[in-house]
């Protein structure tokens, strides 16, 4: 235990030495003969009695103990894991809602990204929404209960006021995350990006910047074509 207001206890000291000092004064009466004389006829006074000043001096100790600001020192050791950082880019542009089979794009990409987040269980994954802007959901975590937890709850609703396929928003803010991560200190094999889209961009950052800066910074980049048309988002295929 440590106190964190040590300089209390010069006031509170003499303070405590005044009051002890004025008490035993007041009591000097005992040293009267004939008061000496009934007192060791009768005895001393009832511990019953003395229970308000016994009271009183554990009041008195526990205020200045508190006064003190006593603490138990908390050592929070960091646990580092050795996987990697990847960062799932998810596309909530209104087109995600079209039909893919027997069910919508956004449900197909949700289900490949379940898969794939429950077969790295080595590695911190994180997850960045986008449309128009782009939004850290979750940043890369090893408890990928909670983030399968934010997956099911996006969705194109998330997002309903905006629409467009901004990916170089979400390769930004991924690439963000990253240099925040490394800024801080958290280690890890290597950082990688998967992008999920399913269509050319149309807003916001140009991608192909933000690819070359990921590169620059030593990510990985993987791009997950979602019922593209023919020559839809080529220019990013070829770039990652």
């Amino acid at each position: 235990m440590t106190f964190q207001h040590l300089q209390w206890i010069y006031v509170a000291v003499p303070l405590l030495l005044i009051a002890v000092a004025v008490r035993f004064w007041r009591r000097h009466y005992w040293g009267h003969s004939l008061v000496q004389h009934l007192r060791e006829e009768i005895g001393g006074p009832s511990p019953i009695l003395r229970m308000p000043t016994i009271l009183e001096g554990a009041a008195v100790g526990f205020l200045l103990v508190a006064l003190l600001g006593p603490v138990y020192p908390l050592v929070l050791n960091r646990i580092e894991r050795g996987g990697l950082q990847i960062m799932i880019v998810l596309d909530l542009s209104q087109s995600m809602e079209e039909s893919l089979g027997k069910g919508t794009r956004i449900e197909a990409v949700k289900v490949s990204a379940t898969e794939f987040i429950k077969r790295r269980p080595g590695d911190a994954i994180g997850l960045v929404v986008f449309s128009n802007s782009s939004y850290l959901v979750s940043p890369a975590t090893f408890d990928h209960e909670s983030l399968l937890s934010y997956l099911k709850l996006v969705n194109v609703q998330t997002l309903v006021n905006e629409g467009y396929t901004a990916i170089g928003e979400g390769l930004a803010t991924a690439q963000d995350f990253f240099v925040f991560s490394r800024e801080h200190g958290r280690r890890a094999k290597g950082q990688v990006i998967v992008l999920f889209s399913d269509g050319n961009d149309n807003y916001g950052r140009d991608p192909m910047k933000e690819l070359e800066k990921a590169r620059q910074e030593g990510t990985r980049i993987y791009f997950i074509g979602v019922a593209l048309e023919p020559g839809a988002s080529q220019q990013i295929a070829e770039g990652v």
